[in-house]
């Protein structure tokens, strides 16, 4: 969002939706893990908290992509942005927030240059990298649009290959790795857009699943962020549906705030319980002792 914090049309009335890699860090979304082949409905990226997919990387959970569907809406966030579809992005949280990478730069993409946070732009011209552009409606994926399927091998329109560059393949680190992912058959721009996905099945991701299945219909998935970092399963951090203590017995910022939440249905309990106890001995909850009336 800061990169285009006044929007489009440069009057600052309608800013850009905040990224959906800053809303998971902030807790705002529970992205839906996509884990095998099939077909998914993405639905417009403000309606709900459930509103992404994720691919993450088998072997490397640092390392995935987010899809989402910018629609535009009737008033400020995402009103003026140049063009509604899919939008890709790439994450390497273990890259330099500002590294840019691009074709033409000298030992790209082995370099390990790119950003933490990438859009993979469709039309393949690196224009965000560059500073040519702060975005435009050739970066989306859509039926009709500069490219309607992306995969290892490059972007490609109605089956003709538009760039080589981007790609779906692995790069942490410099590390070339084929991901197997193939998104295609983009559907049309609209508040709910279709896509196919092709990879090899994955097991276990950091992201853990709490429900759903591989058409897309109902998975729920819940990460946690720590201070920048994903917590995995095996950590000594949470998710907002467990919490682990460090060793120390001071938990992260999701575990503090579930330990509140729970000491404060504790006390909401034990008062409620007091307050019964009261009533029942006559005291309107006010205090257990006992009063014996004179005679």
């Amino acid at each position: 969002m800061m990169g285009n914090s006044w929007g489009f049309p440069g009057d600052q009335y309608y800013p850009p939706m905040m990224s959906p890699w800053t809303k998971i860090m902030l807790g705002w979304l529970d992205p839906v893990v996509i884990k095998s082949s099939g077909q998914y409905n993405a639905i417009a990226s403000y309606q709900g908290d459930k509103n992404a997919y994720v691919i993450v990387r088998p072997d490397v959970d640092t390392e995935y992509f987010i899809i989402e569907n910018r629609v535009r809406t009737a008033t400020s966030f995402d009103a003026k942005i140049p063009q509604e579809g899919l939008l890709i992005w790439h994450i390497d949280d273990k890259a330099d927030i500002n590294e840019e990478g691009h074709p033409g730069l000298s030992g790209w993409p082995e370099s390990g240059d790119h950003y933490r946070v990438a859009v993979v732009q469709a039309d393949g011209e690196f224009q965000l990298e560059k500073s040519e552009s702060r975005g435009d409606g050739s970066d989306l994926f859509y039926k009709g649009g500069p490219a309607d399927e992306i995969g290892p091998n490059g972007a490609f329109k109605e089956g003709q290959l538009i760039s080589s560059d981007v790609n779906t393949n692995w790069y942490q680190r410099g590390n070339i790795v084929d991901s197997t992912i193939r998104i295609y058959e983009v559907g049309y721009p609209g508040h709910t857009v279709s896509f196919k996905v092709e990879m090899a099945s994955q097991g276990g991701s950091s992201f853990r699943e709490v429900g759903g299945d591989s058409t897309g219909n109902g998975p729920q998935q819940v990460g946690c962020f720590v201070n920048g970092e994903r917590c995995n399963a095996n950590d000594e951090c949470c998710s907002r549906h467990s919490c682990k203590p460090t060793r120390k017995g001071r938990g992260p910022d999701c575990c503090k705030l579930r330990r509140r939440n729970r000491n404060a249905a504790n006390a909401r309990n034990k008062k409620r319980k007091r307050n019964n106890q009261g009533r029942a001995l006559g005291t309107g909850g006010k205090s257990k002792r006992r009063i014996t009336p004179l005679h």
